[in-house]
């Protein structure tokens, strides 16, 4: 026992001072490290945010420890951390040592979540850019939609229709109006079914329904009107979404062989 309290206390002692951990025990398996440091925007979640990852941590028996400040993303404060989390973070945060460090942390195997705004956070920092897929452009307009609600445990506290005004994303928006009205069926479709579907049916479904689309859906026309003609104006099957029957979006749900190739898994 005096063992684990003088490991915990070295481990506490061994930690910049702009360190706090929420939930430190000599009983816990690993620690992360969250950083909330912003330079920006400074969003009312972050609280919010750190509660619940304290909450998981005590759950799962890790050591939660947070700072604001980015400057403990030093070589000895990670040495016996698992994984950092960017916590709604903003702008540039790190300087081009702290960067290195960081680089050196996760190609070393150890592990990144970065949770909303990371994405508003070192734009000139292109190895961190591709860690994060994509970068903040702009928010979408505010404008009022309607929410039809999927019959589910999880929504039973809600209206089978409910009207809410919010940022609907913009691209988004734009490609179901260009797109094939037979894919924003599928889309639905794959949308209901992960709801109920264990992962290897998810896998199968998707492998199946690849195969399909390419045989019999608009896939090809997209393909010409895009890459080979380049005159963007595709020819669906079905000109909105209205029109199409249940039968064709069956057609593209019928078993493409006797036994899927993933029945295995």
């Amino acid at each position: 026992m005096k063992t684990k309290i003088v490991l915990l206390l070295f481990l506490l002692l061994s930690f910049n001072e702009n360190i706090d951990c929420l939930n430190c025990s000599s009983q816990n398996y690993f620690s992360i490290l969250v950083i909330t440091e912003t330079n920006g925007w400074v969003h009312d979640s972050i609280d919010a945010g750190m509660t619940l990852i304290k909450n998981i941590g005590e759950r799962n028996n890790f050591n939660v420890y947070y700072s604001d400040d980015s400057s403990v993303i030093r070589d000895n404060n990670l040495k016996d951390i698992r994984t950092i989390i960017f916590l709604n973070t903003t702008m540039d945060i790190l300087t081009d040592k702290e960067q290195n460090i960081m680089e050196n942390f996760i190609q070393g195997g150890k592990g990144f979540v970065g949770v909303h705004a990371a994405a508003d956070t070192e734009y000139d920092w292109q190895w961190y850019g591709k860690l994060v897929g994509a970068y903040f452009r702009s928010h979408p307009d505010v404008m009022n939609a309607k929410i039809l609600t999927v019959d589910h445990s999880i929504t039973d506290h809600l209206d089978s229709e409910w009207e809410i005004e919010d940022e609907w994303y913009k691209r988004g928006k734009e490609s179901l109006k260009r797109g094939s009205p037979t894919s924003a069926h599928l889309i639905w479709l794959q949308c209901l079914n992960s709801l109920n579907f264990s992962l290897k049916e998810v896998f199968q479904f998707e492998l199946n329904l690849a195969i399909q689309v390419t045989r019999i859906g608009d896939f090809k026309e997209g393909i010409r009107a895009l890459l080979i003609d380049k005159d963007n104006k595709p020819k669906w099957k079905y000109d909105a979404i209205t029109d199409v029957p249940p039968e064709w979006i069956k057609m593209h749900t019928d078993p493409a062989w006797q036994k899927n190739p993933l029945e295995d898994l």
